[in-house]
């Protein structure tokens, strides 16, 4: 398993997590890495930790377990990248 910096193009298939779907910055990024860097979303294995901050939103994101901090799972390889954490 690497260890280090991930490109755009390297995140097909991987699990990224993410503390909502539906945050600004999640959308924000998402966004540049389709339209700027041609990565398909949908190939990526999404990981949330909070609810969707939006109520219409039908979130088909997989909910990290309960007690499990975002960068703690990326330290132990249960993640491969994370979006928008500052920690």
């Amino acid at each position: 398993r690497a260890v280090g910096a991930l490109t755009p193009a390297d995140l097909a298939g991987k699990r990224i997590g993410v503390r909502s779907f539906t945050t600004t910055t999640a959308a924000w990024v998402r966004g540049i890495l389709a339209n700027d860097f041609g990565v398909d979303l949908g190939s990526i294995h999404w990981v949330t930790f909070e609810e969707p901050h939006v109520a219409e939103y039908a979130d088909s994101s997989e909910r990290a377990p309960a007690g499990k901090a975002i960068i703690d799972m990326l330290l132990a390889g249960e993640l491969d990248a994370v979006l928008g954490e500052r920690s």
